[in-house]
């Protein structure tokens, strides 16, 4: 199982109910504490995301509800999932970009090849 997507998705969000600039693409997935979102930990090689743990209690909450966590999991986890509106469009291979809100994320499935090539340099 791989969870990058979901901690890129987990980051945005956190950062848009912080009211903070969003952070670029290719830094949303990567392994480790990020400055700009310090509540949310990514051990990339042991598959696992924290927001604070028993060795790190003091770690700020997230200001995510259960709902949005849970979502933001499973749109992460879940590769076929589009944003519904826009839905046909993406399985036809038509990207609306910026306008649709699932863009920001960075999904591989939103992306050309040569985004992703791009993202993994």
């Amino acid at each position: 199982m791989d969870l990058d997507e979901v901690i890129a998705i987990l980051r945005c969000k956190e950062e848009e109910k912080n009211g903070k600039a969003l952070i670029p693409q290719a830094e949303l997935r990567k392994s480790g504490t990020m400055d700009h979102v310090d509540n949310w930990h990514y051990d990339k090689p042991g598959n696992r995301i924290f927001n604070g743990s028993i060795t790190y209690p003091n770690v700020r909450p997230s200001k995510l509800s259960f709902v949005e966590v849970f979502y933001s999991v499973y749109l992460g986890l879940n590769k076929k999932r589009y944003y519904l509106p826009r839905q046909e469009d993406c399985l036809s291979g038509y990207c609306h970009g910026e306008e649709c809100s699932f863009f920001k994320f960075g999904l591989d499935r939103c992306m050309s090849e040569n985004e992703k090539l791009a993202i993994a340099i």
